[in-house]
């Protein structure tokens, strides 16, 4: 991986000047404000002049907080110039954890975030509650300034959970048995944490590649994360034992070989390798998530990764499938995804729609604009058929004979594809949805890769990645491509 560039001298001078340009208008605003509300709180003045106190010493906080970036920000930024020039080629040895083969817990970085947002925010939005005159408190006005303190109290819980949870767990990390880890080989480790309370159910681990994009500028800077790939393995309590922060969880991930590699941090289109650890036990429950150094180094050869693959263990059927698997009367396979069996997707377009039609709605009865509102009616077809899509969309696969067919369309109808054995070059799974960010969850479709001809999407959105590895494991057995074997569920 190649290191990034640079900035020029001239951009560090720009920047240095734009943070001094936020920093001394917000201390010297602050200070004034700070300094006269004290003095007019001591000398009995107004209530109101804790407003302006409290807001002057939000004010001073984020001026001198930028300041403290000034003075120390060149000193750690020359500390990665220099780890990055001694190791060009080897990105791993960037960062400090890595280099001592570890991956640190985001749980205290995390605590920290979530106490600057509540503490600005709530140094910001109870003083807007004590500038309102006392007779205005229970107005039908307040309404529209009531949701600031209400979220800035809903800031302070979120707060108080992660530090519990820091207090709770202790100082957790991720010891890695090689770094970097390797794609096409296994990704060994130990998370090293405590349980005061044992998890009676098992912890779930979560190993995920993200994609975190940031777009625009300035206010209408905008980011994502996009879930490129995601392992899962659940670890029963009899697997976790005494470590020497009080209680040791092993990790084993089959990396798979055509994975994209870890991205520089300051791009805004990176790839990021989130580990993500969650159990359910009494109080706080326990979360932590390391981010790990996947890189591809000179010694992993292609044979060593073709090997590897061939060694993945067989995928195993679920115990119960949302997708009806059954034999038809040619002596074919038929798999059948039915509507509806996406609940989440479903309700939350159709919840989507109706919003959008209450704005184009409001917008023709309410005298606006004729543009705008056409530009919204426009819009609103595709979301509603959208709607309907996770409602009634079925596809139906049947393999046999020589033959894949494909009908895809709305409660069970639609065109009959049919596509030659000979012409399908692979079938693998695809993240083309997801709720929520880089914990959240992914939707898989199922993909046919043709030798002559685009892709193909055999089945959209299965919810269980053991189901949707089971169900391409299975196409790919049936149509003669070497895949690793699908086993049945153990009774």
């Amino acid at each position: 991986m190649p290191a990034p560039s640079k900035p020029g001298r001239g951009a560090s001078v720009a920047a240095v000047f734009i943070l001094l340009l936020f920093a001394v208008p917000f201390c010297g605003f602050g200070m004034v404000a700070f300094v006269k509300g004290l003095r007019e709180v001591t000398s009995g003045g107004s209530s109101q002049y804790w407003g302006m106190m409290m807001i002057g010493l939000v004010f001073s906080i984020i001026g001198f907080a930028f300041l403290y970036a000034l003075i120390k920000g060149p000193g750690a930024a020359k500390k990665i110039d220099r780890r990055r020039a001694e190791n060009p080629d080897q990105p791993w040895l960037w960062r400090d954890d890595w280099v001592q083969g570890r991956a640190v817990s985001q749980t205290k970085s995390s605590m920290t975030s979530a106490w600057i947002w509540a503490a600005l925010w709530n140094m910001l939005s109870v003083p807007c509650l004590l500038l309102v005159p006392r007779e205005q408190l229970f107005s039908i006005r307040m309404l529209g300034v009531l949701p600031f303190p209400a979220l800035g109290v809903g800031f302070l819980i979120w707060a108080i959970r992660e530090t519990l949870r820091w207090v709770e767990f202790g100082k957790t990390y991720f010891e890695l048995s090689a770094v970097p880890c390797v794609p096409g080989r296994e990704l060994r480790g130990t998370i090293q944490t405590r349980f005061p309370h044992t998890p009676d159910h098992g912890i779930q681990l979560k190993l995920s590649c993200v994609n975190h994009i940031v777009s625009g500028s300035g206010s209408s800077r905008n980011s994502q994360e996009r879930i490129i790939s995601r392992l899962e393995k659940a670890i029963v309590p009899s697997e976790i034992y005494a470590g020497p922060s009080g209680a040791a969880i092993p990790v084993s991930f089959h990396l798979p070989v055509d994975v994209p590699e870890t991205d520089g941090p300051n791009s805004s289109n990176s790839i990021r390798w989130l580990l993500e650890a969650d159990a359910d036990v009494p109080g706080v429950n326990y979360k932590d998530i390391f981010e790990l150094p996947v890189f591809r180094t000179k010694d992993a050869s292609a044979q060593e990764a073709e090997d590897f693959a061939k060694s993945e263990p067989a995928s195993e059927r679920p115990a119960k499938l949302s997708i009806r698997v059954s034999m038809v009367a040619d002596g074919g396979t038929e798999f059948y995804f039915p509507a509806g069996r996406n609940m989440v997707f479903a309700v939350g377009t159709t919840v989507f729609a109706l919003i959008w039609a209450g704005a184009v709605w409001f917008m023709a009865t309410r005298g606006a604009p004729i543009f705008f509102t056409v530009i919204f009616s426009l819009f609103w077809p595709l979301i509603g058929y959208m709607s309907l899509e996770f409602w009634l969309g079925t596809s139906r696969v049947t393999i046999g004979d020589g033959k894949l067919r494909l009908q895809s369309g709305w409660l069970g109808g639609g065109r009959i594809q049919e596509f030659s054995i000979s012409d399908v070059l692979r079938i693998k799974t695809k993240i083309n949805g997801q709720t929520g960010g880089a914990s959240g969850t992914p939707y898989y479709d199922i993909e046919m890769r043709r030798r002559n001809g685009p892709p193909v999407t055999l089945g959209k959105t299965v919810r269980d990645p053991q189901e949707a590895n089971w169900l391409v494991a299975e196409m790919t057995r049936l149509v003669g491509l070497n895949a690793r074997p699908a086993v049945a569920a153990q009774p």
